[in-house]
């Protein structure tokens, strides 16, 4: 269903929640409410939602590939499975987001806040998290080849089985953040951004599957 950003607005405002499907493909939605929206499939490729509120807002298996999101709010949005390659993400609010097995193959998430967000086998190839906030994340068995996480918050994120060849990590915080061998790092900060710990880092190869049902309910 082809719909235009007009009157996706004016139906929101009259209470319609339901967008499943809808194409705005390169629509303009700058700014725009649509908190609590079922977007489930929907088309948002290329569209400009700058500073637009989907906190909450259902985007599972959503098209996003080059939309711009720079200061959008997609607190405890599901972006499950959602396609948001090369997407513009930077300042923008994901905590708590499912973004389980989402595609975020060279977005841009420079300064985004992604506290207790789910990415676990999430696609974070050439990614550009500097800055970014991930404390308590879950990265299980994500993809961060060639990513940059230099100066990104790490504390307390779960990455067992995560791959991170290559990966770009000046000053990254790893306090108490479960490495891709599934151990517990629990080491200062001096150490944790000495050459050692990054080359252990980027080096590792997990050797066995870690059993996360009890992890974060419903991912597993």
């Amino acid at each position: 269903m082809v719909i235009k950003n007009c009157e996706v607005l004016n139906q929101y405002a009259l209470g319609n929640r339901d967008f499943c499907q809808v194409n705005l493909s390169r629509s303009t939605l700058q700014g725009a409410e649509l908190s609590g929206s079922d977007l489930r499939r929907a088309s948002l490729v290329g569209a400009d939602l700058r500073n637009a509120c989907l906190k909450e807002t259902k985007l599972t298996g959503a098209d996003l590939m080059g939309a711009d999101l720079r200061g959008a709010c997609l607190e405890n949005a599901d972006l499950g499975l959602a396609d948001l390659t090369q997407s513009e993400l930077q300042n923008a609010n994901l905590k708590g987001a499912n973004l389980t097995g989402a595609i975020l193959t060279k977005a841009n998430l420079t300064n985004a806040t992604l506290t207790g967000a789910v990415m676990w086998r999430a696609m974070l190839m050439g990614a550009i998290l500097k800055g970014a906030n991930l404390h308590g994340a879950i990265l299980i068995k994500a993809i961060l080849l060639q990513a940059n996480l230099n100066e990104a918050n790490l504390s307390g994120a779960n990455l067992a089985e995560a791959r991170v060849m290559d990966a770009e990590m000046a000053n990254t915080n790893f306090t108490e953040t479960i490495m891709p061998d599934g151990k517990f790092y629990k080491l200062d900060r001096e150490e944790l951004w000495s050459k050692r710990s990054r080359k252990f880092f980027i080096n590792c190869q997990p050797p066995f599957n870690p059993n996360i049902s009890n992890i974060r309910q419903g991912v597993g």
